[in-house]
C-alpha cells in the first residue's frame, strides 16, 4: 500500500461514520417527507435536485468542520508536518476524500429522491441545476481552502463570507458609486473554473505551506487571503482601467453638444456641451462628463466658456426661432440670463420683466387666426388679452393638434379650457381641432382582430359621428392648425409611408394629395421636433410647419405653408448611424432664408436655402 492509499484509508476511517450516517439515514428522511409533505410536492421537477443538494449539504458541512480543523483539534497536525512524507500526501488525501463524498452524497440524494418521485406516481426527473455545478464547487474549495487554517470547524462558512465579503467590497462599491452606470459589461465574463483553479491552490499553499513546521493558522489564511486576492485579480485589473477611463474623459474626451440655441440675428449660438465616456447608462443612453455650458460667436468662430453653467435653456419657449434670452442653470439651481443678440449677461430682474415676456409672446404656440398663445407655470396668455389658469403643470407637454397634454387630459388651446379623459371619453388616439376633435375608436371582434374608427368628437356635448373619407390602412401623421389632417398609409409599419401622403378634412371628407419634389415612398415622415424638445412643432418664421423627411441613409427637412398644398423641401443630409440622437437637428430659419442645423452632436452647419450652399459655422474640435 503506498503513501496515498494509507492516507485515504485514514481518512475514510476518521469520517466514515459521517458517509455511512448519511446513506443509511437517507432513505427515511425521504420517507418521513413522503408522509409529512403534500403528495403535489412531489410532482415538481427540482424535488430530487433539492433531495441531492439537501444531502451534499449535511455532508460538506460536517466535512469541512472535521477535515482539516480536526487534526488540528486533535494535535496531530505538527505529526502530520513531521512526516517522511510531508504534508502533500494528506492534503490530497483529503481532498479526493472530499471531492468523492461529494459526488457520492449528491448523486445519493437525488436518485433516492427520484425513486421516491417515481414510486408516488411521477414522471422520472431530470437533474436540475447543471450550470450550477461550477460555481458550487468553486465555493466548496475556497471553503476548504478557509478550513485548513482553523481548529474550530463551525468557523469554516463565516470565515469563508467574511474573506469573500473583503474581496468583494471594492468590486461592489464601484459598481455602487458608478450605478447609473453599466460599468460590469466591462469587467471580465466571470468563469467559475479559473476560481476553481484558484481555490485548488490557495488550499495547496494554505495547508502545505501555510502548516509547515508547525505554523499556526495565521500563515494559512495569509496565503489563502493573497490567492483570494490574485483571483480577484483580473476583475479589479478590469474595473480599474474602467475607472480610469471615465475621469480621464473629463480631461481628454471627446466634446459633444447635447442642446443648442441660436440668438437672434443669428449671430451667436448657445451650447450646452459635455464630453463622452466609453460608457452608456443602464437604459442604453450614452454617458457624459464636465456638463458646461459655451456661447460661441458664429461669425469668428470664437467661444467662451459660462462660469458655473452646466445646461442652457431657452424660457422664452422652446422653438426653431432665434431667442432673444437664454438661461444658464448651475449648481443649486443657480441661472445666469445671457442676451441673445450679443451673448451678454444681464440681471434676472430686467431679464424677467422686460425680454422674457416678450420672447414668450413671439416664440408661442400660433393659431389658424394668427393668434398667438404662450405659457407661464401654469398660466396660459393669450395675444388677445385672455389668460387661462390651468391650477397645475407638471413636466414637460406634447401637442396632438390644437390640444396640448395635461395631467387631468387635454388643454385645448382653441377654447382655452381643459377637457378630462373621462368627459370625452377618449385617452388614446385623440387629435385637438378648431371645429370637431378627431378620435380613433378601437373596437375587437369574436377573432381577436381589432377593427378601427374614426369618429368627429364635439368636446363640449360629447356628440360624435363617423368620420367620412379615411380609409381603414391609413394613420393620421398630424393635424394642421388649420384641422386639415395629414394621411399615409401604415399597412406595415406604423411611422413608415407607403405610397402619397395626402390632406384630409375630417369636416368635409375632402381629400387631396400632398405635393412633393421628393419620392416619399418607404420614408419616415414626421414634425421635426428636436429631440428633447416637446414643445409642439416647428414653424419657420413666415408660419410654414416643419417636417422631417428620413430614409435608411438620408434626412430632410421640408417646410408646409399655411393653406398649401405642396411642400418645399430642403436641407438633406447623410444619416450613418440609426441612433436618432446623433441625426441632423434642425435650430432655427431665418427671415434670410438661412438654415441652422446641428450635425452628428459636434458640428454646427448653416445653408443658404435659395443657393443650397452649404458651409460649416463652428465645430468642437476648433
Amino acid at each position: 500500500m503506498n503513501t496515498l492509499s494509507r492516507y485515504l484509508w485514514k481518512e475514510w476511517r476518521d469520517h466514515r461514520a459521517i458517509v455511512l450516517g448519511l446513506l443509511l439515514a437517507w432513505p427515511l428522511i425521504l420517507a418521513l417527507a413522503a408522509a409529512a409533505l403534500p403528495g403535489k410536492t412531489f410532482t415538481h421537477a427540482w424535488f430530487a435536485t433539492l433531495s441531492g443538494a439537501a444531502m451534499l449539504s449535511i455532508f460538506v458541512f460536517a466535512a469541512c468542520t472535521d477535515l482539516f480543523p480536526g487534526e488540528s483539534r486533535r494535535g496531530t497536525m505538527r505529526l502530520l508536518s513531521r512526516l517522511p512524507a510531508g504534508l502533500r500526501a494528506p492534503l490530497f488525501a483529503k481532498f479526493a476524500f472530499f471531492a468523492l463524498g461529494c459526488a457520492l452524497t449528491l448523486g445519493v440524494g437525488w436518485f433516492g429522491g427520484a425513486v421516491l418521485v417515481r414510486w408516488l406516481g411521477g414522471a422520472w426527473p431530470v437533474f436540475e441545476g447543471v450550470v450550477l455545478i461550477p460555481w458550487l464547487a468553486a465555493i466548496l474549495v475556497w471553503a476548504l481552502a478557509v478550513s485548513c487554517g482553523l481548529s474550530r470547524g463551525v468557523l469554516t462558512f463565516p470565515t469563508t463570507a467574511v474573506l469573500g465579503a473583503l474581496v468583494l467590497a471594492p468590486i461592489v462599491a464601484v459598481f455602487y458609486y458608478f450605478r447609473h452606470l453599466e460599468l460590469e459589461r466591462h469587467a471580465i465574463d466571470a468563469h467559475p473554473l479559473p476560481f476553481v483553479a484558484v481555490g485548488c491552490l490557495a488550499l495547496y499553499f494554505g495547508f502545505v505551506r501555510g502548516r509547515r513546521f508547525g505554523r499556526g493558522a495565521l500563515s494559512s489564511f495569509c496565503w489563502v487571503g493573497g490567492m483570494a486576492v490574485v483571483a480577484a485579480a483580473p476583475v479589479y485589473g478590469s474595473m480599474a482601467r474602467d475607472v480610469v477611463a471615465l475621469y480621464a474623459a473629463e480631461k481628454s474626451g471627446e466634446r459633444v453638444i447635447l442642446n443648442a440655441w441660436i440668438g437672434e440675428d443669428a449671430q451667436m449660438a448657445f451650447l450646452s456641451v459635455a464630453r463622452k465616456t466609453p460608457f452608456d447608462f443602464r437604459n442604453g443612453a450614452p454617458h457624459f462628463v464636465d456638463n458646461h455650458v459655451v456661447v460661441v460667436n458664429l461669425g469668428t468662430g470664437a467661444e467662451r466658456r459660462v462660469p458655473g453653467g452646466s445646461w442652457v435653456s431657452a424660457p422664452g419657449g422652446h422653438r426653431p426661432t432665434f431667442q432673444a434670452i437664454l438661461a444658464v442653470n448651475g449648481p443649486g439651481h443657480a441661472q445666469t440670463w445671457l442676451v441673445g443678440r450679443t451673448g451678454a449677461a444681464i440681471s434676472q430682474a430686467d431679464a424677467i420683466e422686460t425680454l422674457l415676456p416678450a420672447a414668450r409672446q413671439r416664440n408661442g404656440w400660433m393659431l389658424a387666426d394668427g393668434t398667438r398663445v404662450w405659457r407661464d407655470r401654469a398660466k396660459f396668455y393669450y395675444s388677445d388679452g385672455r389668460v387661462v389658469d390651468v391650477g397645475v403643470w407638471t413636466g414637460g407637454s406634447t401637442q396632438r393638434g390644437t390640444g396640448i397634454a395635461h395631467p387631468k387630459g387635454t388643454f385645448d388651446l382653441v377654447r382655452g379650457k381643459i377637457y378630462t379623459r373621462k368627459a370625452i371619453e377618449f385617452a388614446g388616439d385623440t387629435w385637438a381641432r378648431p371645429t370637431r376633435w378627431l378620435a380613433r375608436k378601437a373596437r375587437r371582434d369574436k377573432h381577436g382582430v381589432m377593427h378601427y374608427t374614426w369618429l368627429l368628437l364635439d368636446p363640449d356635448t360629447g356628440a360624435r359621428e363617423p368620420a367620412h373619407g379615411i380609409r381603414a390602412d391609413e394613420g393620421v401623421v398630424t393635424v394642421l392648425e388649420d384641422g386639415r389632417a395629414l394621411l399615409q398609409s401604415r399597412a406595415e409599419h406604423p411611422r413608415i409611408t407607403r405610397g402619397p401622403i395626402t390632406i384630409w378634412n375630417p369636416d368635409t371628407g375632402a381629400r387631396i394629395p400632398l405635393r412633393c419634389s421628393v419620392n416619399m415612398d418607404g420614408c419616415r415622415f414626421q414634425d421635426a421636433n428636436s429631440y428633447g424638445m416637446r414643445w409642439g412643432p416647428k414653424h419657420a418664421p413666415d408660419g410654414a410647419r416643419i417636417f422631417q423627411i428620413m430614409n435608411e441613409d438620408h434626412l430632410m427637412f421640408a417646410t408646409l405653408r399655411p393653406g398649401a398644398d405642396e411642400l418645399t423641401t430642403y436641407g438633406a443630409w447623410a444619416i450613418a448611424a440609426r441612433n436618432y440622437y446623433d441625426h441632423p437637428q434642425l435650430l432655427g430659419v431665418t427671415k434670410r432664408q438661412e438654415a441652422y442645423y446641428l450635425v452628428e452632436r459636434n458640428e454646427i452647419w448653416v445653408e443658404d436655402l435659395t443657393t443650397k450652399k452649404r458651409q460649416r459655422a463652428w465645430t468642437t474640435k476648433n
